[in-house]
């Protein structure tokens, strides 16, 4: 059985509504070694834009994070992703049981520890910064 769904997120920049459609699948192989072993309920996306040109920097700081947030209760998964016409946004969408779980890793020094990948002089636009909470709604 493949697993998939779609979340659309409306995005106001520049004084224009722009449409994105983020699109994720997870394996079928995920599914029966149980690594999403409840329906999410909650998902917490946060949006930066980098400013100075290490967008390859950030990427691969991600590709090899710690994990850290993997063992937190209510922890489902994380997608990070970077649009093709737009290499230096990235969005990051954490998936959760509940908002409960989420707010208590949000607060947690597990969560401060695992922003320590982050790399060295990294710029990040102020007014392109945007973390949102949504309620999982269905795929």
């Amino acid at each position: 059985m493949t697993y998939g769904a779609q979340l659309y997120c409306v995005i106001k920049l520049n004084n224009e509504i722009l449409g994105l459609h983020v699109f994720w699948a997870l394996l079928d192989h995920a599914l029966d070694n149980n690594s999403m072993h409840s329906s999410p309920g909650f998902v917490a996306t946060s949006r930066f834009v980098i400013a100075n040109g290490m967008e390859d920097e950030v990427k691969t700081a991600f590709r090899n994070r710690l994990g850290l947030v993997d063992s937190a209760q209510g922890f489902l998964r994380m997608d990070v992703l970077s649009p093709m016409d737009r290499p230096q946004e990235i969005w990051l969408l954490t998936f959760w049981e509940n908002e409960e779980c989420y707010e208590t890793w949000h607060h947690s020094h597990v969560y401060h520890d695992s922003h320590k990948g982050i790399p060295k002089g990294l710029k990040l636009v102020p007014a392109e910064t945007e973390i949102r909470s949504f309620e999982y709604v269905g795929d």
